[in-house]
């Protein structure tokens, strides 16, 4: 079975907000955007708070 998916960038300007959920070893970045209701999940492993701007 193969998946289906949409490859799409969009500048960091259309970003709204990012929220940083955490449960045990995984964080998940939650991108909230300006033009739509619609979100980006993004699981990493690893804490990566040092590479999200202040």
């Amino acid at each position: 079975m193969r998946t289906a998916y949409r490859a799409r960038e969009r500048p960091c300007e259309d970003i709204a907000e990012v929220n940083v959920l955490q449960a045990l070893s995984t964080f998940n970045l939650v991108f909230a955007f300006r033009d739509t209701r619609l979100t980006f999940m993004a699981k990493v492993g690893t804490p990566v708070l040092w590479a999200l701007p202040p």
